[in-house]
């Protein structure tokens, strides 16, 4: 079977950033760089967590996420006392149905980082300061398919079922219909109530 890429997108009306949306398990991890010179002491910690406070993060990815994030990388990533939140997605084999097409094990893939004012004020990431954790975290962020692309040209695009580039890069060239995109607005716009302007659209949703 071909691989069938995102489509062309054209240079104009360029709005949104364009990222393949993975099916796996959402996955949360809080974090602090607080030092022992605090005045309450050392408070530096990593958790680890799910979409909610009951979620269940199979054993076999929980260990890889420890091994992931340690507190000696989180601390290399960003100044002494901040708190935030990493976002991404856990996937591989036995996290969804057909999870094993992406790959034959487990891993994880960023896609948000959020920290935290002294007035606790949420400061989300743009993207390129977004891909500069994953790397110096040594990790991969979602594949980004388009930096340019309109809602026109996002719905054109999952309507005609796009491959997954991380089914292909990762799984030996395994040619597989992606799940959808998620698109995030170029500058950062924000509603009144100071909830980011995201959206997703899935494969399914056209069936």
């Amino acid at each position: 079977m071909e691989f069938r890429e995102f489509g062309k997108i054209p240079r104009l009306n360029r709005n949104c950033t364009i990222t393949e949306k993975i099916d796996g398990t959402n996955i949360r991890i809080p974090f602090s760089t607080k030092a022992a010179s605090s005045p309450i002491g050392d408070s530096s910690y990593v958790g680890i967590g799910g979409r909610t406070a009951n979620a269940q993060i199979p054993t076999f990815l929980l260990t890889h996420l420890q091994a992931t994030f340690t507190m000696e990388k989180i601390a290399a990533c960003f100044d002494p006392d901040t708190n935030g939140l990493l976002f991404g997605e856990g996937y591989g084999a036995r996290i969804q149905k057909g999870g094993g097409n992406y790959r034959p094990d487990v891993s994880f893939r960023l896609f948000d980082v959020v920290v935290f004012g002294v007035d606790e004020h949420a400061w989300w990431l743009d993207w390129n300061n977004v891909e500069g954790i994953a790397a110096k975290l040594g990790i991969e962020t979602v594949p980004v398919i388009s930096r340019a692309a309109t809602l026109q040209d996002a719905v054109r695009a999952v309507r005609e079922n796009f491959h997954s580039r991380v089914a292909f890069g990762e799984n030996n060239g395994m040619v597989t219909r992606a799940e959808g995109v998620v698109a995030r607005t170029d500058p950062m716009l924000f509603d009144r109530r100071g909830q980011r302007l995201v959206w997703k659209l899935k494969v399914k949703d056209f069936a």
